[in-house]
């Protein structure tokens, strides 16, 4: 469904209404499709939510970044036990 979805253009269109914490990842080095575009157009669609665009990545963030990935899942979970 997400594949499908994604290759359709398809978007969900309620992200305002979330209202739990979000991270965004995205490697500027994509090659696939404009992911640091993308993040940044999540962020400004998601309230409160955080992005961390990994210069040295590529679409597969998290196998090149784990570190990354780890420290926004701190960051996610930080801000969830704020509330």
């Amino acid at each position: 469904m997400m594949l499908a979805d994604a290759l359709a253009g398809g978007r969900f269109t309620r992200y305002n209404d979330l209202l739990m914490p979000a991270g965004i990842i995205a490697g500027a080095g994509d090659r696939l499709f404009d992911a640091q575009a993308e993040a940044l157009r999540l962020q400004s669609e998601i309230p409160g939510s955080f992005v961390d665009i990994i210069p040295q990545a590529g679409h597969m963030v998290h196998h090149t970044a784990p570190l990354a990935v780890l420290a926004m899942v701190d960051r996610v979970a930080a801000a969830a036990s704020m509330k």
